[in-house]
């Protein structure tokens, strides 16, 4: 992996987590974010498109927060946006982090209450962990 794209991925992935504070999602005997107490074991879904690399992550982030376990579902490109649009239209289904391609983003914008902007985490802070453009554009 490298620096650039670890330097993206990690600090984007730390955001996640600490973004999914206020979400509910986990359940087989895990707590939820919302509900967890320090140490307590929480489950935290991702769901994504292909191989965007971030495996290598994940167990780097565990690391540092063993009381994570993270489940990643993969599914195809379009198959991913189409049924994202369909979970949050039933509020169901949806992972605690989900990928969205930056072609697809004005697709959710006009569903800021099903989000969490990260800002509210200091995401702003952290601009240089992000590349060029990113931030600017979810």
């Amino acid at each position: 992996m490298t620096p650039r794209v670890r330097r993206l991925a990690l600090p984007l992935l730390t955001a996640s987590v600490l973004a999914l504070a206020t979400a509910a999602c986990g359940g087989g005997g895990t707590a939820t974010e919302a509900s967890a107490k320090p140490g307590e074991k929480i489950k935290l879904t991702v769901g994504s498109f292909g191989d965007l690399g971030f495996k290598p992550l994940y167990e780097e982030y565990k690391k540092t927060h063993p009381n994570i376990e993270i489940a990643e579902s993969v599914t195809q490109f379009n198959d991913h946006h189409s049924n994202l649009v369909k979970r949050l239209a039933t509020n169901a289904g949806a992972a605690g982090v989900e990928a969205v391609e930056v072609g697809y983003i004005s697709t959710f914008t006009a569903q800021p209450g099903r989000f969490v902007d990260l800002k509210q985490y200091g995401r702003d802070r952290r601009q240089a962990d992000y590349l060029d453009g990113n931030g600017s554009r979810a």
